[in-house]
């Protein structure tokens, strides 16, 4: 698999797609959105939000050599259970880069925007068959998203848990956090940080978006869909459930 050579953790800096490499800068994989690129026209159609390899070196908009793997975001919306929570969730579908179906985790979005909604929920991820086999969590005060599996469906599921509440858990065994989302802000000199105050483009630059590996999957395809999955569940949430440097 394309993730046998390189070693975490992996960065990249936004600029028109993602591009990580290891701490050895090994070239690892990219990141690209539909709204930046338009080749291949399949996947633009879709919508599809793309891992795979490109050219590092070519800042320019370019398609890939090879699709890793890519998300889509379902259309539909459906109501959380418990309304005091003002949640609606939309199911993000995680696809191999065969176009096979490798699951897809259930984002959570307030459901109306002029309202407090809880941040403490986690985001239930499925394997392609349905079966709910892990979680995705936004944690705030450590400035970081996780993505975890389970040894046992929990009961906190469909409730707000705490990050104290996820450390026991962590300690016990009862579940296993596989990678982190996190923006690293960058050392610059004075003259760069005033540049990020007026282009958009500067303060992409002057981050790092650092993806962690915390505990390596058990088994190539989980790895996939673990690795899919944080990576959709970040971009998707910027807006909603920002990290500091957002």
């Amino acid at each position: 698999m394309f993730f046998d050579n390189f070693q975490f953790p992996i960065e990249g800096i936004v600029q028109k797609q993602v591009h990580f490499s290891d701490i050895n800068h090994n070239y690892a994989f990219s990141f690209a959105s539909p709204f930046i690129y338009e080749e291949p026209k399949k996947y633009k159609d879709m919508n599809a939000f793309l891992i795979g390899k490109y050219n590092p070196f070519n800042q320019n908009l370019q398609p890939p050599e090879e699709i890793y793997a890519y998300f889509i975001i379902n259309p539909k919306k459906h109501d959380f259970p418990n309304r005091r929570f003002n949640l609606k969730q939309q199911m993000i579908d995680l696809y191999s880069g065969n176009d096979e179906k490798i699951g897809s985790i259930g984002v959570l979005f307030p459901k109306h925007r002029f309202f407090g909604f809880s941040t403490k929920i986690p985001h239930v991820l499925y394997n392609r068959i349905g079966d709910p086999v892990g979680f995705s969590l936004y944690q705030p005060k450590l400035r970081r998203k996780s993505i975890f599996s389970f040894r046992d469906i929990p009961e906190f599921l469909k409730t707000e848990i705490s990050d104290d509440a996820i450390l026991e858990l962590e300690q016990k065994g009862e579940i296993k956090r596989h990678f982190t989302y996190e923006l690293i802000q960058r050392e610059t000199d004075w003259r760069k940080k005033l540049e990020t105050l007026f282009s958009t483009e500067k303060k992409a630059e002057s981050i790092l978006n650092q993806i962690i590996m915390n505990q390596k999957p058990e088994s190539e395809e989980q790895f996939l869909l673990m690795l899919t999955g944080i990576i959709a569940f970040f971009w998707t949430t910027v807006i909603e459930y920002p990290l500091n440097e957002n």
